[in-house]
């Protein structure tokens, strides 16, 4: 085995290490980490055996393998900031749902006051 393999699939295994790290501390939620986890232990499996990328090469008809591990990471990539995306864009919407009921349940408490002006919201919409 070479220095390269031994280097590559030791970060691969690290990275690994570091998401189970995250996980137990309650940094990462474990929906997140499975999609880390799983790259973790592709680099290590790619890092450790480099002729599979060759064996996956050939199997997909493509001519020159290791520009496969590129494009197979730059997919991933691609599909993680997507799926960012479409959670943060879940979150927003979320999140002025949440800012509008608020709003909604301040203006009843202060209707059901009476209308008074101790915290309540006047007609131009200020406290």
């Amino acid at each position: 085995m070479h220095t390269y393999q031994i280097f590559t699939g030791g970060l691969g295994l690290l990275m690994a290490g570091v998401i189970f790290y995250l996980i137990r501390r309650d940094h990462m939620h474990a929906r997140f980490s499975l999609w880390w986890l799983m790259v973790g232990v592709l680099a290590a499996a790619f890092g450790f055996f480099p002729g599979w990328i060759d064996v996956v090469g050939r199997w997909l008809g493509v001519s020159y393998p290791p520009v496969l591990g590129m494009i197979l990471v730059l997919g991933a990539l691609v599909l993680k900031l997507l799926l960012v995306d479409i959670e943060q864009s879940r979150i927003r919407r979320e999140m002025l749902r949440v800012t509008q009921r608020l709003l909604l349940m301040e203006e009843r408490l202060w209707r059901a006051q009476g209308g008074s002006s101790s915290g309540g919201v006047d007609s131009n919409g200020e406290e």
